[in-house]
């Protein structure tokens, strides 16, 4: 049951805007007056309880400024319950506006306001707020003229919008002249602060220091005066102006070194970037025994790690473990996230530990160290540690579950996505939709089908869940599968069909790809350039390259010219793909695909041993600076990735690769040697030793021989280690899954689950 016990009163001419005053009220439960907010285009039923102006403004103080969609609701529910043109309802979503620093918003609601009363002093003030905010400096006076015409009395907040106004745009004269005009009874301190704030954005520090003593003649300065002051100083650019200041009132002032007043000046200078003057602010606060609060701790640690000033993180962190800081202190975040910032993993998960030992952390400070591993890639660790969460009966939120998914599909390790999903099941009884989603996403990403399907079939399926198992389909060469689920779907949407046409184009079933084409309209989609993108993608690779051309005429674009190259590389028709590649020259599009134009084209020329004109294709490449990114390979081991990089492999590894080799040499495999078009030996070998082929090699020495190898390449496999990895399936009967940036391709008696059409 939702309660809330105070309501906003309307402050007198001598509030101060962005604050309520509250009095006691009988507290209003959901059961009286229900929360929920509806849809505006409903009636009002008949038996629902009515929406009064205090019920209204006590939510609108209830509901978190930044909570836009509670607002609007809000504001719904108040126009349908006829409550909206009070005047202290539009007040009130002024101000939570204003908080929320949604001050167009503010504009319009004052202008609702203006339609139907006269404007009273805290209007004013909240929309002289909002203007200065914007920069609508001209507008600003405009209305404060609009005040003082309308005989409505300005009160200490009005004046301190209006001189900051003017000083922020640049005519601090005319601030400092209503504000010399005004009587000694109209200046408190709040005034002063706000004065001596405006001319810090202008004036040096002589002038500051001048304002202050002028005050201290009225009110004696505090620590917050100083704060807004260098904070002011800071905002305009004046770095130097500011610490002067802090210097020149350690010499009168006892609290000048007071750690809100250092932590501000740090604040300024951390957010410029000037790193030496920070170190010699640590360095004086040193020397002259200076008290630090974590604040300040928190500012040196951001200002040395961001500017990669080890030596003086590592002295500060020092310090901060020296001392038994209380359980909800900034410092123990901002030191497990700069951690993880600077990627050391082993020092936050110790940092962390350490942090456990001392006190139980908040859901917050869990959900902080799962999202940083989570970011890093550190897959293990962030396991581990929802793990220990889990043993505490502390479960994760969802968005923590949404990370690891994700974590977990960057890493393509199917053993940590069925622990991920352990813990998933043992956390959430019943998984939401998002959750499902996510999991088919991770076991295709994986490799595994099959699970990919077993969590598909636990609920009933929405159109988005039907959609990613098309798409998993798609990309494990399933389209029979693909085809069957898109049936199943009761109103597809433009992505289910681009999914389904793929899965089509990828399973060489070009007839019921251009069939679904055909049929496109029945479902209220327009066809455009990626649906026949696709099209052209599936026909080039089955084969029908006349169709695919003639075809591809309905959108000529980049994409689906590679596409048409891609078709031709398959299938060897080499003067198609010259013809194709000449009209590519010609197409705008990213540099990216201008790229992949020239490698396909290479790769026809490599096929059909045109050595010269694929040396030619090579140097044009070279001196467009279309360079080839260098892959690497990896696979699982008993919880531990082995990635292998090009020329990176130990003599061990080397050692495994070639007793495979000879192996097959002897049953009769040949390396395919149409590629090397320099006839260089060095070249043949750097090819025998691709990476995926060392993977490879290390899953069958290291995994028993029963068990699936699953390796993972982030870059396309070339023919030659393609047709290893059919060989290898047959000659030792191993089932191998390889995961390269063109999709999954599964291994298994010799043949390959692509049909070789990748």
């Amino acid at each position: 049951m939702f309660r809330i016990h105070q309501i906003p009163t309307i402050h007198n001419q001598k509030s101060l805007p962005g604050r309520r005053g509250f009095h006691t009220q009988i507290a209003i439960t959901s059961r009286e007056h229900p929360l929920t907010l509806r849809n505006p285009t409903q009636p009002r039923r008949l038996d629902e309880p009515r929406l009064d102006i205090d019920q209204t403004l006590a939510l609108i103080s209830a509901v978190h400024p930044n909570d836009v969609a509670s607002l609007k609701k809000l504001e719904e529910d108040a126009r349908r319950h006829d409550v909206y043109n009070d005047r202290r309802v539009l007040t009130s979503f002024m101000l939570a506006h204003n908080r929320g620093k949604r001050f167009g918003q503010t504009e319009r609601t004052f202008a609702d306001l203006r339609s139907i009363f006269q404007p009273d002093v805290f209007a004013y003030n909240l929309m002289l707020t909002a203007l200065g905010k914007t920069n609508q400096f001209e507008a600003s006076e405009s209305l404060f003229q609009e005040m003082v015409q309308r005989n409505i009395s300005p009160n200490t907040f009005t004046w301190a919008a209006v001189i900051s106004n003017f000083s922020r745009s640049g005519q601090p004269e005319k601030g400092m002249e209503i504000f010399e005009s005004l009587h000694e009874n109209q200046i408190d301190e709040f005034l002063w602060n706000n004065v001596i704030q405006a001319i810090a954005i202008n004036g040096d520090a002589d002038a500051i220091m001048k304002a202050i003593h002028k005050m201290s003649k009225q009110y004696s300065p505090t620590s917050l005066t100083f704060c807004m002051a260098v904070n002011s100083a800071g905002d305009a650019g004046k770095y130097d102006v500011a610490m002067q200041l802090v210097s020149r009132m350690r010499r009168k002032y006892t609290f000048a070194d007071e750690p809100r007043v250092w932590s501000a000046l740090l604040s300024v200078l951390r957010k410029a970037d000037r790193v030496d003057d920070v170190i010699s602010i640590y360095e004086q606060c040193i020397d002259s025994h200076v008290r630090m609060d974590d604040v300040m701790y928190s500012e040196l640690l951001r200002c040395f790690v961001r500017n990669h000033r080890n030596d003086y993180a590592y002295q500060v962190m020092n310090k901060i473990e020296s001392r038994d800081w209380p359980a909800d202190s900034w410092i123990w975040w901002t030191m497990l996230d700069l951690c993880f910032k600077m990627h050391k993993v082993e020092e936050g998960v110790a940092l962390f530990q350490q942090i456990k030992s001392r006190f139980v952390p908040s859901k917050r400070c869990w959900s902080m160290v799962i999202t940083s591993l989570c970011d890093l890639g550190a897959v293990g660790d962030s396991l581990g540690i929802v793990e220990e969460m889990l043993s505490m009966d502390i479960k994760p939120d969802i968005p923590m579950w949404h990370s690891l998914i994700a974590t977990c599909k960057r890493s393509s390790s199917l053993e940590f996505a069925k622990i991920l999903e352990g813990f998933i099941t043992h956390a959430v009884l019943i998984p939401e939709e998002g959750l499902v989603n996510g999991m088919i996403q991770m076991y295709s990403q994986c490799g595994s089908l099959q699970d990919a399907e077993r969590i598909f079939n636990l609920k009933s399926q929405s159109r988005d869940t039907q959609t990613i198992m098309i798409t998993a389909y798609g990309k494990h060469h399933q389209p029979d599968q693909a085809i069957r689920v898109f049936k199943d779907m009761t109103q597809p949407d433009d992505i289910a069909v681009s999914a389904v046409l793929s899965a089509c184009g990828h399973g060489s079933r070009g007839d019921e790809a251009l069939l679904l084409f055909s049929q496109l309209e029945n479902y209220g989609i327009t066809a455009n350039q990626q649906h026949c993108n696709i099209i052209v993608d599936g026909l080039a690779r089955s084969g029908r390259l006349d169709d695919a051309e003639s075809f591809s005429q309905n959108f000529p674009n980049l994409v689906g010219h590679n596409s048409m190259l891609t078709g031709c590389r398959i299938h060897g028709d080499v003067s198609r793909a010259e013809r194709i590649f000449r009209e590519c020259l010609q197409m705008d599009g990213r540099k990216e695909d201008h790229m992949g134009s020239y490698l396909l084209m290479k790769s026809i020329y490599e096929d059909a041993q045109l050595k010269l004109e694929a040396l030619r294709i090579r140097v044009e490449m070279e001196y467009k600076g279309f360079g080839v990114k260098e892959g690497s390979s990896w696979i699982d081991v008993n919880n531990e990735r082995m990635v292998f990089n090009r020329g990176k492999h130990t003599p061990e590894t080397l050692n495994m690769w070639h007793q495979i080799a000879a192996r097959l040499a002897s049953a009769g495999f040949k390396v395919d040697t149409k590629w090397n078009y320099r006839n260089n030996e060095d070249a043949l070998r750097r090819m025998n030793e691709h990476v995926e082929k060392i993977a490879l090699a290390y899953g069958m020495t290291h995994l028993p021989h029963e068990e699936l190898i699953v390796i993972g390449k982030d870059t396309a496999t070339c023919k030659d280690c393609h047709a290893v990895f059919k060989a290898v399936s047959k000659e030792f009967n191993r089932e191998i899954r390889l995961k390269d940036l063109r999709g999954h391709h599964h291994f298994k008696n010799g043949r390959c689950s692509c049909g070789d059409r990748w």
